[in-house]
């Protein structure tokens, strides 16, 4: 009989498991990664009882373009010292951690200069946890490729002091997707000025994730050159900063998109708050709300008529 009945294949790495996979979700390979039982060397990384030791090690292992998955397991912990510790530079690949709550994958932030760099097309990080442990870490994800998505991460601080500077910085690259996390800081913060940056990048979509601390600058700041066709919705924002345009602020003057279904809590507490919790450049608006202070009923936002 012609064609096939099931998307579950057989298959048998050497040195690695016999698996029946479904290959409706990929048909490439699955490496596995964790600190504590993992080795960097060869024949490690395809079996989860012998996994790679570090993300990049597997990184290093997986071939571009042909859907592969790495596994960071429950428990899984890496420093991330310097902008080389970890290199996301295969096109298509998926990074997942497993477990749940603080028994997720965890990577300290140790140096000012430790970033996850995703720097090829098409990769996605899921379910992980990106602790701050040092003062001033510059950024914890660099954007560097087109329609990456970032998902279901925690994004938090070790003790008092430490802060990502930026979060997430996409400069000149499109439609990368970011839902569904959780962005932390500490109330009070100093050095965290913006949580995601924006320079020259189109048809990024942001909805579903939590943002609660303090951003002295904006929670979604757009700055530099202009960026279009944003989609921002279904977001909670919580910044305790007391400066103007402190939730989001398209910056670059004419940036477009639409801001829609957001639950906004901002601290800018003078006359006319809500019209100066964001800056409207040119997004279109649609049911947004917006209050200032403890026990305040919340209220339609309402953007100032003026671009900046």
């Amino acid at each position: 009989m012609a064609g096939t009945k099931t998307a579950l294949f057989s298959r048998h790495t050497p040195g690695g498991v016999f698996n029946i996979e479904d290959q409706s979700v990929t048909t490439g390979d699955r490496w596995f990664v964790h600190s504590g039982t993992g080795t960097d060397g060869a024949g490690y990384g395809t079996h989860p009882d012998s996994p790679c030791a570090t993300l990049d090690y597997a990184i290093g292992l997986a071939t571009a373009s042909q859907g592969d998955i790495i596994y960071c397991m429950p428990g899984h912990n890496e420093a991330l010292d310097a902008g080389t510790d970890c290199v996301v530079d295969k096109i298509g690949l998926t990074i997942i951690g497993l477990g749940r709550g603080s028994n997720r994958p965890t990577f300290d932030y140790d140096g000012t200069d430790g970033t996850i760099e995703l720097d090829a097309a098409g990769c996605r990080l899921s379910n992980l946890i990106l602790n701050c442990s040092t003062a001033s870490t510059v950024v914890a994800i660099n954007v560097d490729a087109h329609d990456c998505e970032i998902d279901h991460c925690f994004f938090t601080w070790e003790t008092s002091g430490d802060e990502f500077v930026s979060t997430i910085d996409i400069n000149a690259f499109d439609r990368t997707y970011i839902h569904d996390n959780v962005f932390n800081t500490e109330n009070g913060a100093g050095a965290a000025t913006d949580c995601i940056n924006l320079v020259d990048t189109n048809d990024v979509t942001i909805e579903n994730n939590i943002f609660r601390g303090t951003w002295t600058g904006a929670v979604i700041f757009g700055e530099t050159t202009l960026s279009a066709r944003l989609i921002i919705k279904d977001n909670v924002i919580y910044n305790s900063d007391t400066s103007s345009y402190n939730a989001i602020d398209g910056g670059a003057l004419n940036s477009t998109g639409i801001i829609a279904h957001n639950y906004i809590t901002a601290l800018y507490s003078q006359a006319a708050a809500v019209a100066k919790t964001v800056r409207k450049c040119r997004f279109q608006f649609m049911d947004n709300y917006f209050c200032d202070a403890i026990s305040e009923r919340a209220t339609t936002l309402v953007p100032a008529t003026s671009a900046t």
